[in-house]
């Protein structure tokens, strides 16, 4: 998937196996998204990571109870996380466990942050699954 981002991103987790329980790889025990940057803003665009695991009880912090309509979480279910920024440049590719909480940051620029997404995980029968 290519996503064209310019504005700041919600906090959120990708957790295939919740948000799309219908597509054959929804049986995942273990994620992790890959992300190459194909094109940064000048200033902003940053992926802010919080110390903070998903659990099944966040389900009420979403903004949407509607797994397939991702609107992100209350904010105030990682305001007392610790928190990292991640400072990436073009080229650079990005894997992490989807598991913990994260956004991209605001933008002042108009320029767009351009990635490639895709997932690689583990499912119950123990294979390795990658999907784009």
């Amino acid at each position: 998937m290519i996503q064209a981002q310019n504005k700041a991103g919600k906090v959120h987790v990708d957790r295939v196996s919740y948000e799309s329980s219908d597509w054959s790889v929804a049986d995942i025990l273990s994620q992790f998204s890959c992300v190459l940057y194909l094109q940064l803003p000048k200033t902003g665009g940053e992926l802010e990571f919080y110390q903070r695991l998903w659990k099944p009880k966040d389900v009420d912090f979403e903004f949407s109870k509607d797994p397939k309509v991702r609107t992100g979480v209350n904010e105030k279910l990682v305001e007392q996380c610790e928190r990292f920024k991640f400072f990436p440049k073009t080229g650079d590719l990005l894997i992490f466990n989807t598991t913990y909480y994260h956004r991209v940051l605001e933008s002042s620029s108009e320029e767009f942050r351009i990635t490639s997404l895709s997932f690689l995980g583990v499912n119950r029968q123990n294979e390795i699954v990658f999907f784009m």
